[in-house]
């Protein structure tokens, strides 16, 4: 048993009271690794205090909007597509408040100081270049910014994650942790390639009903133009707002979207031509190759396997 913190410990024990209001489901891969999934339907205004030690965390928002804040310090809005990154070497409080008739995902990755240090150098001094402050170095950190496709992407495996309870799904939650911390490293590596600003509200809501679109009629002939014309906003919109929301562009999502139903299919029990038809593939040979490049079997294994390999990464869709 690792000496470090139990996620009980370093994690907002705030979080986990909030009950039937806002729903939690925690992993725990690691004694110094804790991920938080918030999926919830909220159907009226959510606002509570959180009050906690020295953490380190990174939320990442997929559906959703809120307000997040620290007592002494300045609000943060934050909607889906929003990264957040808390890092405080002391006891730190605040207030976060959700409006209600909404659906909220965020998965939230924390850390103990155990961890972290394993890595090599402070997180807190990596926080502080990230954010660009030269503020107190004893003050915590609550930083905004538009989570990159490999985030979004790292959050929506979390939130689908088809493994059931045991040592694989254990391993890939650990995994999904460590992926955070490269990715968060690569923003700190090159703060200049973080960009601070989001869709506007208007366009916002067109990517969604976008994405909406693709995850209801995936094997339905969606080009660029036509989708975009489906929703009322401009091609170059479109593609840059699918990367913000959805951590893909548009073509590449419905792929995936395609892709996950014919596996679904075929583990059924249909035909190979029956799950690429169904999905929108028309070209057999296309589809064996993508869902071999997907997936890492051919078609034909996931269908008859009587040891069959479960997709990973699944991406995530409202």
């Amino acid at each position: 048993m690792s000496a470090h913190p139990s996620p009980e410990r370093f994690l907002d024990p705030q979080i986990e009271r909030l009950g039937p209001s806002l729903p939690i489901r925690c992993e725990r891969p690691s004694d110094d690794l804790g991920i938080y999934v918030v999926e919830a339907e909220v159907t009226r205004p959510v606002r509570f205090r959180t009050e906690g030690p020295a953490a380190f965390s990174v939320a990442v928002f997929l559906c959703g909007e809120g307000v997040l804040a620290l007592d002494g310090g300045d609000s943060l809005r934050v909607r889906a597509g929003s990264a957040v990154l808390f890092a405080s070497d002391g006891p730190a409080s605040g207030e976060n408040a959700f409006a209600g008739d909404q659906s909220l995902v965020c998965v939230d990755f924390r850390y103990a100081a155990g961890f972290l240090e394993r890595i090599g150098e402070s997180p807190f001094s990596s926080a502080r270049r990230l954010s660009m402050t030269a503020s107190d170095p004893s003050s915590a950190i609550l930083l905004g910014f538009r989570a990159s496709p490999n985030l979004m992407r790292i959050a929506a495996d979390v939130a689908r994650c088809p493994l059931p309870p045991g040592l694989a799904r254990r391993l890939s939650m650990l995994a999904r942790g460590i992926d955070v911390l490269s990715e968060l490293t690569r923003l700190v590596e090159a703060p200049a390639r973080v960009a601070f600003a989001l869709p506007a509200p208007a366009d916002r809501r067109r990517v969604e009903r976008a994405r909406t679109i693709l995850d209801e009629d995936f094997a339905g002939d969606w080009s660029i133009p036509r989708l975009a014309q489906a929703v009322g906003l401009n091609q170059r919109k479109l593609k840059q707002g699918f990367r913000d929301l959805a951590g893909l562009p548009p073509h590449a999502y419905l792929k995936e979207q395609r892709l996950q139903a014919a596996y679904r299919l075929l583990e059924a029990g249909r035909s190979v031509t029956d799950a690429a038809s169904q999905t929108g593939f028309s070209n057999l040979s296309h589809f064996a190759k993508a869902f071999r490049q997907r997936f890492g079997i051919a078609p034909s294994t996931a269908r008859y396997s009587d040891e069959r390999l479960e997709p990973t990464g699944r991406s995530f869709a409202r």
